[in-house]
């Protein structure tokens, strides 16, 4: 699978994820009337925020330590080794 993903479409995708939990634990909120669990769902929906605020500030810190950089230019250096070469006449 990690072939045809790019570490960007993975990102992308973890943070789709924790969007819609966010808003599934928003949208049970609304639909119930126990405090308890309206606590409880209230809780689930902020620690999905602060994944969401977690995963932003280590996506700083790489661009900071030049650690994206190097991630990107092995991204396109495996794309060109298993896509272009291949296709490569010869």
């Amino acid at each position: 699978m990690n072939k045809i993903l790019t570490v960007s479409m993975i990102r992308h995708e973890v943070e789709t994820m924790e969007e819609e939990a966010r808003h599934f634990y928003q949208a049970a909120i609304a639909q119930t009337s126990d405090a308890a669990v309206r606590q409880l769902l209230g809780d689930l929906a902020a620690e999905e925020s602060r994944h969401y605020e977690m995963a932003e500030e280590m996506d700083e810190r790489q661009k900071a330590s030049g650690a994206r950089e190097k991630e990107d230019v092995s991204q396109r250096r495996r794309f060109v080794l298993q896509i272009v070469q291949p296709g490569w006449p010869g």
